[in-house]
């Protein structure tokens, strides 16, 4: 089995506010084979959520009816969700809204605007670390430290 393979999320769940970005994701995600999802609002986002699983969610943080912070903060108090990866974005690089992400496991955040090449990058970076997490756990060394949020902003 190929490496990428074994680290393609079978099914992305996409959140954000911006028809045109989910139009533009969307297409990008299914072109690779890989079963999307979306939702234009964070309430939205957790309807779907609470009815399928996810590998990835990527959700957008300034959004209305439930922001991309409370979302995941909803999403990551459900055991079924507890091992998805996340990637927040947002155009509006804000420290204070890092900060709060700090705290929550498997996940990553990205600044608009972005490459297609550098969302999938991120999420096969995240997809590896959440593999060798589960390794870690399974021989019960886990480090705290590397599933925390990462930081990614275009290079």
């Amino acid at each position: 089995m190929s490496k990428v393979k074994s680290i393609k999320p079978d099914r992305i769940l996409i959140v954000d506010d911006d028809p045109d970005l989910l139009e533009v994701l969307q297409e990008r995600f299914e072109q690779s084979d890989w079963k999307v999802d979306t939702a234009n609002d964070g309430l939205k986002g957790l309807d779907i959520v609470n009815g399928k699983e996810f590998d990835v969610i990527l959700s957008d943080i300034e959004m209305p009816q439930l922001n991309g912070i409370q979302f995941l903060s909803e999403i990551r108090g459900s055991e079924k969700n507890a091992g998805t990866v996340v990637v927040l974005m947002s155009g509006a690089f804000n420290q204070k809204d890092v900060n709060e992400l700090l705290g929550y496991e498997l996940g990553t955040f990205i600044e608009k605007p972005f490459s297609a090449e550098k969302i999938l990058s991120l999420i096969e970076d995240a997809l590896k670390r959440r593999s060798e997490l589960q390794s870690q756990l399974e021989s019960s060394e886990v480090d705290s430290a590397n599933k925390r949020f990462k930081v990614i902003g275009e290079d």
